[in-house]
C-alpha cells in the first residue's frame, strides 16, 4: 500500500505542476495575443496534451485517498455489510473498465507509434501520451485493487 501511495502521490504532484504550468502558458498566450498581438503558436494544441496529463497522472491519487466521486444517497441507508457488498463490486467493474482501457490503449498506441501520427501544428509525436494515459490507468487499476482488499478486510472484522 505504501508503495502505491508513494507512487500515486508522485503522479499527482506532477499533476499539479501539469496544471501550474498550463495555467502560465494560457496567460501568457493571452498577454501575447491581447498586448503584443502575438500569440504563442501551438498553445491549443499544448494545453489538450497537459489536460490528457493532469486527468490520467491524478486518478490513482482519488483513489489512494478515497476522494472520487460518490453518490451516497442509497448507499448511506444499507448496512454494513450490504455497503461492503456494493462497494466491492463497484471496485471491481472499475477494475475491469479500467484495465480494458488499459489494453485498448496499449493497442492503439503501437498503432500510433507505428503511423508516426503526429498533433497538426507542432507536430508531436503522440504516443508518449497514449503511455501516459496507459500508466495513469494502471496505477489506477492497482490503486482500486488496494482499495478493494482494504474494503474486504474491514468488512470482515465487523
Amino acid at each position: 500500500m505504501k508503495l502505491i501511495y508513494n507512487l500515486s502521490r508522485i503522479m499527482n504532484v506532477c499533476s499539479a505542476f501539469i496544471v501550474g504550468a498550463m495555467m502560465l502558458l494560457t496567460v501568457s498566450d493571452v498577454i501575447g495575443r491581447f498586448i503584443f498581438d502575438h500569440p504563442i503558436i501551438g498553445t491549443t494544441e499544448i494545453t489538450e496534451y497537459m489536460l490528457l496529463c493532469i486527468g490520467f497522472l491524478g486518478l490513482a491519487w482519488g483513489a489512494v485517498n478515497q476522494e472520487h466521486i460518490k453518490v451516497d444517497l442509497i448507499i448511506a441507508h444499507l448496512s454494513t455489510k450490504a455497503r461492503t457488498i456494493v462497494t466491492s463490486i463497484t471496485l471491481i467493474l472499475g477494475i475491469g473498465i479500467y484495465s480494458f482501457i488499459v489494453w485498448r490503449s496499449f493497442i492503439e498506441s503501437i498503432k500510433v507509434y507505428k503511423l508516426g501520427s503526429n498533433s497538426s501544428l507542432l507536430q508531436i509525436p503522440d504516443y508518449p501520451f497514449y503511455i501516459i494515459l496507459i500508466i495513469g490507468c494502471v496505477v489506477f487499476c492497482i490503486a482500486m485493487i488496494t482499495v478493494l482488499v482494504q474494503t474486504v478486510k474491514a468488512g470482515v472484522k465487523r
